[in-house]
């Protein structure tokens, strides 16, 4: 069975290129989709696999873009969400959270091999 990376951080997906990656146009924290929809989430794996199988991606290397979308109504409300989460912070979670990891080193810049031998990529 193939290692997949399900991805919306396609900053990470450039910088690190796992073997295969697949960067999801949907939230933070949803990546696979909806929570609660077994059926969305099949979906979203079943594309994945069926990607790795054909051999979707490479050589040369290249991550994909799943196309299943959020919705069927297309829309996309959820983006400004997922940015007000960042932007208005009011109790300080997001900084509290990279504190925390900052504190423990956990950290990828500077920790790549490590990222690397952690998820087996």
């Amino acid at each position: 069975m193939p290692t997949l990376a399900f991805t919306v951080l396609w900053e990470f997906v450039t910088a690190f290129k796992p073997p295969r990656a697949i960067e999801s146009d949907l939230p933070l924290g949803a990546t696979l989709g909806r929570p609660h929809d077994a059926a969305m989430q099949r979906d979203v794996l079943r594309y994945g696999l069926a990607a790795a199988e054909a051999g979707a991606f490479g050589p040369p290397w290249r991550s994909i873009l799943q196309p299943i979308p959020w919705n069927a109504t297309g829309d996309r409300s959820w983006e400004e969400d997922t940015r007000n989460l960042y932007r208005n912070d009011d109790d300080d979670t997001l900084q509290a959270h990279q504190s925390d990891h900052n504190d423990k080193g956990d950290v990828l810049a500077g920790n790549e091999a490590a990222f690397m031998e952690h998820h087996r990529i």
